[in-house]
């Protein structure tokens, strides 16, 4: 949610809003900062088919831990008393949609369509939650996307086939984050920008860089830990830049919400390296469904079949058309 955060702070303070963000790192300098606690991944997966549950998804990330969801109530609550905001916008944190029910706060919350799915889970992802719900004194939820019945509204991003809801009570339907802008034409531009990836920076630089160097197009890289430098052809970043976006002529990204929402009102077909948490999951599914995406698991990552997908994606104009 990151990159979210970095595209509203700006468009809030256009706005004439006074912004604060509560997160593990500063975002940036035109929004004051309140620390909270970083998510630690301590454990394994319940199981390890893909498009798990958000349940079971958050609880092996650690997000759904009592000691957890304990400092991150704290953290917020502090970053409350000290802002007395008007409007909490929540951008993932379970710990948030607690402190708005308890303490009746207005808060506009982010949501996915994969929260909602009906999929079974272990039923002890959620027992550290609902105890502290009842130490709270607040009902217990049977399903993660119980608590967000309490938002004031929800913000989904993207179209309705993509991101359908059964229930579009109090729902707010956007589409990409970034600015409107007039159509750019495709390019001889390769974007490659990986945020919630599970592979090394040195496999990924090994990888990308023997794909694409001395390719007759331009690439630019971003991922966790990649060092900022230019090759030939091959640009690795200092940070990730949405607006290098418009003009692509494919993005190969991980199916994170931003990115694949991003490069669907710009109209540029995508490859997407995808894994089996719930969003990324769901995101690469309706990409594939509705043939703007071809799909490549992140356990089959590798020279050849990163090249492969990215070359399905480049000779068959369907991707482009639709």
């Amino acid at each position: 949610m990151a990159l979210l955060s970095r595209q509203l702070i700006p468009a809030l303070r256009q706005a004439g809003h006074q912004v604060s963000v509560c997160a593990p790192m500063p975002l940036q300098e035109d929004a004051s900062f309140l620390p909270s606690p970083f998510c630690r991944e301590p454990f394994h997966l319940f199981t390890l088919d893909y498009g798990r549950s958000a349940e079971e998804y958050l609880y092996a990330k650690g997000m759904l831990r009592k000691g957890f969801l304990r400092e991150d109530l704290k953290s917020l609550e502090q970053a409350l008393q000290k802002t007395e905001p008007d409007l909490v916008l929540n951008l993932g944190r379970p710990a948030m949609q607690i402190l708005a029910e308890k303490n009746q706060i207005p808060v506009w919350s982010a949501v996915h369509s994969s929260l909602y799915r009906t999929r079974p889970f272990p039923r002890e992802c959620l027992d550290d939650l609902n105890a502290i719900l009842k130490d709270l004194k607040l009902d217990q939820v049977l399903h993660l996307s119980d608590l967000y019945a309490h938002s004031v509204k929800r913000i989904a991003f993207g179209p309705l086939p993509v991101q359908p809801f059964s229930d579009d009570q109090n729902l707010i339907r956007c589409g990409a984050v970034l600015p409107s802008s007039e159509s750019v034409p495709l390019s001889k531009k390769l974007c490659i920008y990986f945020t919630e990836i599970h592979a090394s920076a040195h496999k990924l630089h090994h990888i990308i860089r023997e794909a694409f160097l001395g390719a007759p197009y331009e690439v630019y890289v971003w991922y966790p830990g990649c060092r900022p430098a230019r090759e030939e052809n091959l640009h690795t970043l200092s940070e990730l830049r949405p607006q290098n976006l418009a003009g692509s002529f494919v993005l190969i990204h991980d199916g994170t919400s931003f990115l694949f929402n991003t490069a669907m009102a710009l109209g540029i077909p995508q490859a997407i390296i995808s894994d089996g948490s719930y969003e990324r999951s769901w995101n690469a599914a309706a990409g594939h469904r509705y043939g703007f995406a071809q799909v490549l698991q992140e356990e089959e990552l590798a020279i050849g079949t990163l090249y492969e997908t990215y070359r399905i994606v480049c000779s068959d104009d369907r991707y482009t058309e639709k």
